[in-house]
């Protein structure tokens, strides 16, 4: 990483991108990063945009995505380093009582739900400024934004088995218990 990009703030970069004039070029890098279903990303951005403070990198918004995909939703949009901690710490909920594995789970999840899109999106705004630091133009620009971003259906198909395979798992010893009192009930 450019010695440039360690030392100016995270804020700084940020604030810079979304206060600079030219928004038409952002947009299209954005819409390079962000790949099938931008406007959704964009709607977020704005909203990001439109806001001064604190609040301006983490609006409240909302995806139902994230709600019923949970870490599978962050493998699909690539964001690998959020995707694989938030799968450890749901796998590891499991070995937790009932009560504060379901509190621990509900809250991870509803956090995802509320700021996954400012998280993608402030991601974006990272690679962009990485493109920027690293002086990238033209078909460079597109395609380090591209593969940097966009989707990755392989790893949600695999994230999704996973997540299917855990909850079996976790829940296994619920459903031996229900399959011996219907096998008593049947066979009495």
């Amino acid at each position: 990483m450019p010695p440039a990009l360690k030392q100016t703030s995270s804020a700084n970069v940020y604030n810079d991108l979304l206060d600079q004039v030219d928004q038409a070029a952002l947009t299209e890098d954005l819409n390079h990063y962000f790949g099938p279903h931008a406007q959704v990303f964009l709607a977020t951005y704005a909203k990001i945009r439109g806001r001064r403070g604190f609040s301006r990198m983490m609006p409240v918004t909302w995806s139902w995505q994230l709600l019923f995909t949970s870490y599978a939703w962050l493998y699909y949009r690539k964001l690998w380093l959020t995707a694989t901690l938030t799968a450890c710490v749901m796998t590891l909920s499991n070995v937790l009582p009932t009560m504060a594995d379901n509190a621990l789970s509900l809250a991870l999840t509803l956090l995802m739900c509320v700021y996954g899109k400012p998280w993608y999106v402030r991601t974006a705004l990272k690679q962009i400024a990485k493109a920027d630091l690293l002086g990238l133009s033209g078909d460079a620009r597109r395609r380090h934004l591209s593969q940097a971003g966009g989707i990755s259906p392989l790893a949600a198909a695999l994230a999704s088995v996973a997540m299917v395979l855990l909850l079996m798992w976790s829940n296994w010893p619920m459903l031996r218990d229900a399959y011996q009192l219907l096998t008593a009930a049947g066979g009495g």
